[in-house]
């Protein structure tokens, strides 16, 4: 269960500030995730902390996995 505290610094969080910052830290995180795996790609995904979406649209187009499921705490990110 969450904290209130916690929550309220998540709620507003991905509020559009920083959105060219995560667009460019999702394709450097893409990158190294098919250096680490080797290439490979997956059945399944499961993206613990997915925020407003920035890393899976990378995911997504790159063709890594076939399935995604996604966690996500923060009503803005959502």
């Amino acid at each position: 269960m969450l904290s209130g505290e916690l929550k309220q610094l998540y709620d507003s969080y991905y509020d559009g500030t920083v959105t060219p910052k995560r667009v460019i830290s999702a394709k450097d995180s893409m990158r190294e995730i098919i250096s680490i795996s080797d290439g490979q790609s997956f059945e399944r995904l499961l993206d613990v902390g997915s925020g407003e979406g920035a890393l899976l649209q990378e995911i997504e187009e790159s063709g890594f996995t076939k399935s995604m499921s996604v966690v996500e705490i923060s009503s803005s990110g959502i």
